[in-house]
């Protein structure tokens, strides 16, 4: 929900660049956009356009000339193996340099980057312990600076633990659980005890485009979450119960990962400085996401 018209004004008619456009985040919030008539060009390496190269990326803003750039594209992980540091390097931080750079040179009118719940609130670079946060550290310190040293209009969204309909990463817990019930299987989990802030992809999208129609954000991190804090075995039990395959679940069969982040969203400081709370509670939000896969598995349901 938002105090924003449900129809943007701010967006009619705008050309509206959106790089990771295949992605979970990303099909989504083109949709949206669309829906509110923007004109948008989709970018992301599925389709061709890797904007990790300096001379595609000034092509693409040069040529469209884009109003606005969400930039959704990213390498996402929690591994801390070595092996990740140079693909979460350039994916992450490479990428982000060159959209901010380009649309410095050209004059983009607003920016948003995603940011992560694995960056610390206060941007301690001690509490990024994991390639993926360092690489996301470093793309919002560089989206400050070019805020702070540049004039561009550019600002952090930091989305917590997004789920919903089209989420097709296993090696997420919410989709994995699903799929594998759905399959009969019993799905292998850890304790399940971290908690986290989880939010609904259709309320992140919203929440986006609450930025974006935002003044005085340039150089700001926003948070977008719910503001409570759920486990994640709550979570996958009440996905579990929807699908009435509860009985299938088995906790402890792997480790707990450690370092994970105890954080929940400041929604009160989002809704002061755009508006935007979630519309969706967790248990309409599970409803919804547990119908879609099923949907998707009806010879198993």
């Amino acid at each position: 929900m938002s105090d924003q018209t449900a129809r943007s004004p701010s967006l009619a008619g705008r050309r509206v660049l959106v790089t990771g456009a295949a992605g979970f985040i990303g099909k989504h919030l083109c949709e949206a956009l669309e829906n509110r008539g923007a004109q948008v060009w989709r970018t992301s390496r599925s389709l061709g356009f890797d904007v990790a190269d300096p001379d595609l990326v000034e092509k693409i803003v040069g040529e469209f000339r884009p109003d606005s750039v969400f930039h959704m594209a990213s390498t996402v992980t929690g591994s801390k193996d070595s092996g990740l540091v140079l693909p979460t390097f350039r994916n992450n931080l490479l990428t982000t340099v060159n959209l901010l750079a380009s649309a410095h040179r050209h004059g983009v009118q607003r920016m948003l980057c995603l940011g992560s719940l694995h960056e610390h609130r206060n941007n301690h670079l001690e509490s990024a312990n994991s390639p993926y946060a360092v690489s996301k550290f470093a793309a919002t310190a560089y989206a400050r600076m070019f805020a702070s040293l540049y004039g561009l209009s550019v600002t952090v969204a930091v989305p917590f633990m997004v789920y919903g309909p089209g989420q097709a990463d296993t090696s997420k817990v919410l989709p994995y659980v699903i799929k594998s019930l759905l399959e009969g299987k019993v799905p292998k989990l850890s304790s399940c005890r971290q908690q986290f802030d989880w939010i609904h992809v259709r309320d992140v999208v919203e929440g986006l485009i609450a930025i974006h129609d935002s003044s005085g954000l340039e150089g700001r991190i926003v948070d977008l979450g719910s503001g409570e804090l759920t486990s994640v075995a709550d979570v996958v039990s009440a996905a579990a119960r929807t699908l009435e395959l509860e009985p299938l679940l088995r906790f402890g069969a792997l480790e707990d990962r450690a370092g994970e982040q105890l954080r929940r969203a400041d929604i009160a400081e989002t809704r002061r400085l755009t508006g935007w709370l979630p519309a969706l509670s967790l248990a309409s939000g599970l409803v919804d996401t547990v119908n879609w896969y099923r949907n998707r598995h009806p010879e198993t349901c």
